[in-house]
Order: C-alpha cells, then sequence, then structure tokens
C-alpha cells in the first residue's frame, strides 16, 4: 500500500473519528437537556433580565472606558511621534514604530470592541417590554449614552489615522470616507499589503469556525426557549473575537 493511500485511508478513519465524537456529545447533551432545560431557560431569563435592568450603568461605564482608553492610547501616541520624528538613528525609530504601533492597536481594537459590546447592551435594554415601559426615561437616557460612546468612538478613530498620517505622509485616507479601506490599501507597500493579506486571512480561516460554533449554539440556545437577542449577541461575540484575531496577527507578523 503507497503512502498516499494510507493518507488518505487515516483520513476517512479521522473523518468518522470526529462524527462519532460529535455524536457522543450530541447524544449526551440531547439525554441530559431533559433535565437541564428548566434551569436553564430560569437562568438565560434571570441574566437577561439583569442586564437589562442594568443596562444603563453598563453602557456608562463603557463609555467611561472608551474615554479613558481614547485619551490614553492618543496622547501615549504624541509622544511616541514626537521621539520618531526627532529620532535618527534608524534602529532607535524601528523600536518606537512598533510601539507606536502597539498602542495604536489597543486603542482602535479595544474602542471597536467596546462599541461592538453597546450594540446587543442597547438591545437588552430595549427587549424587555415591561422594564422599557415602566422606565422609558432610563431607556432614553441609555440611548444617548450609547450615541455618546458611538461619538467617542468615532472621533478617536478619525483622530488616531490622522495621526498615522503625520507619522507617515505617505498613507493617504480619512477614516470619515465610505471607501477609505480602499484608499488606505492603496497607499501601502507591498510588505505591508502581504501582512493584511496574512492577518486577514487568519481571521477569516478562524471567522469560519466561529459561525459554525455560533450556529450550533444558538440552535441550542433556541432550543432552551432563547430569546430573539440570542442571535444578536452570538454575532457580536463573532465580530470581536475576529477582530482581535486579525489584530494579534497583524502585530505578531511586524513585531
Amino acid at each position: 500500500m503507497t503512502k498516499s493511500k494510507e493518507r488518505k485511508i487515516n483520513s476517512y478513519l479521522k473523518f468518522i473519528g470526529w462524527m462519532a465524537i460529535g455524536g457522543v456529545i450530541g447524544g449526551a447533551f440531547g439525554f441530559g437537556s431533559v433535565y437541564w432545560e428548566e434551569g436553564v431557560k430560569s437562568g438565560f431569563a434571570a441574566a437577561a433580565a439583569w442586564i437589562g435592568e442594568q443596562s444603563f450603568f453598563i453602557m456608562a461605564l463603557m463609555l467611561m472606558f472608551a474615554l479613558v482608553l481614547s485619551v490614553v492610547c492618543y496622547r501615549k501616541g504624541e509622544a511616541l511621534l514626537r521621539q520618531y520624528q526627532k529620532e535618527e538613528d534608524d534602529d532607535e525609530q524601528d523600536g518606537l514604530d512598533k510601539r507606536y504601533d502597539f498602542w495604536a492597536n489597543i486603542g482602535i481594537t479595544g474602542t471597536t470592541v467596546i462599541l461592538y459590546l453597546a450594540f446587543p447592551l442597547l438591545g437588552f435594554g430595549s427587549g424587555i417590554e415591561e422594564a422599557a415601559k415602566s422606565n422609558v426615561f432610563g431607556f432614553l437616557a441609555t440611548a444617548l449614552l450609547f450615541v455618546g460612546l458611538g461619538v467617542v468612538v468615532g472621533f478617536y478613530q478619525v483622530a488616531a489615522v490622522k495621526q498615522i498620517r503625520k507619522k507617515d505622509p505617505l498613507k493617504k485616507g480619512d477614516a470619515a470616507d465610505w471607501n477609505f479601506q480602499k484608499e488606505w490599501m492603496a497607499n501601502c507597500d507591498e510588505a505591508e499589503q502581504k501582512l493584511i493579506y496574512e492577518a486577514s486571512y487568519k481571521a477569516y480561516t478562524a471567522t469560519r469556525t466561529l459561525l459554525l460554533a455560533a450556529t450550533v449554539i444558538a440552535l441550542t440556545l433556541e432550543f432552551f426557549g432563547g430569546d430573539g437577542l440570542t442571535a444578536a449577541v452570538l454575532l457580536t461575540m463573532c465580530n470581536i473575537i475576529s477582530t482581535v484575531i486579525y489584530t494579534y496577527h497583524a502585530v505578531k507578523r511586524k513585531s
């Protein structure tokens, strides 16, 4: 038997093995769900109710954290940019460039994640009908905080792009423009484009697995009586994880 045939047989056996493992897990879950169903339903309902009731305070904390993160990362970037522009040694410039990229990635990724989390949180605040009717002022205040959070994140990310362009005048594009991503890519050199493509591919492959897992989780939670916010929460988590994965690989390949 040739090695290629052996590999094919091993691949088929592996596939059957994964199917068997999935069947065992699914069977165990199906059997156990008979005993867990009521407890899980009540647990989800209690968690959703608590998040809805506390949505104003959680949104306020997220707004403050986004504001602090934006200010700290922008000021850190400004300090590193001044050092970078004054430094004449190439090795020192490379070190400053990496530190600058680190803080820029922390700021942009961090604020993006916070904004992603705010969307389903607003949904929880409005999705609980009784709470929304009995506390209209609280819901409107939460919505205003959400708008404020969007303004903080948007302003910071526009300012961060302008800051990057000060460090590298060859870069073109305005973060507030519709075609920003396309214009920005067009002004990246070959090495930068390769880094972006590699990190994007890593994020893409991870997202495929994430979406499959999210589908299974959504079906499972629906079985336990999940509400309409389940899909929103899962999509938010997929967005956050894929964003973090992209940033991780982009930073890793540049370091």
